[in-house]
């Protein structure tokens, strides 16, 4: 029987939040809402009315007939090398008015790599990729190195692969008041 390594397990957690939040935890994730601004890249916190739950399931898969069924198991409290957990923020406008964005960010957590399923972009929502903890985020999974070249400095960009993204970051435009969406990603236990 495989060794099971012990998971640092969090609760699910639901609160209304005032500010903008960064939370320390292996699920760790950003949700920043802005009021009356479009901006991609807030640098700064800003009032809003966002109500939050994260959670992470184990994925378990039984074959029956030849039929596959993937069963999830909330809270896990143990996991072993190759267990895929689905981690799920949810998130809702709690306002009264629309926001015109909101950003959740979310990193992959200790010891385990992205398997490059994600909630999708769609018309208004945007996802996109960072493999250097959060600096960075492109639509798709890349390297980004400062060079010089010809006596200046420049970007290069190269593809990566999706087990070496560290962070998932969705923009979503126009959440109205009282709206509910679930953005999720999934991770394979290393």
């Amino acid at each position: 029987m495989p060794r099971r390594a012990a998971l640092r397990y969090v609760p699910a957690m639901t609160r209304a939040l005032p500010t903008a939040l960064l939370l320390a935890f292996p699920l760790a994730f950003m949700v920043l809402a802005q009021p009356g601004s479009a901006q991609t890249a807030p640098t700064s916190a800003v009032k809003q009315n966002v109500k939050y739950t994260a959670v992470q399931k184990l994925v378990k898969v039984t074959t029956d007939g030849g039929k596959r069924t993937e069963t999830l198991v909330a809270s896990p409290l143990t996991v072993v090398r190759g267990d895929v957990l689905v981690e799920e923020v949810t998130v809702q406008n709690v306002g009264r008015q629309t926001l015109p964005q909101v950003t959740v960010t979310m990193p992959m957590p200790n010891g385990t790599s992205f398997t490059g399923q994600a909630t999708a972009a769609s018309g208004r929502i945007t996802l996109a990729y960072s493999t250097d903890g959060g600096r960075n985020f492109t639509p798709t999974p890349q390297h980004i190195s400062s060079v010089t070249q010809n006596g200046k400095t420049v970007l290069q960009k190269s593809a990566a692969p999706m087990g070496e993204v560290t962070n998932v970051r969705w923009n979503v435009r126009d959440v109205k008041a009282g709206e509910t969406l679930k953005l999720t990603y999934r991770v394979s236990v290393n």
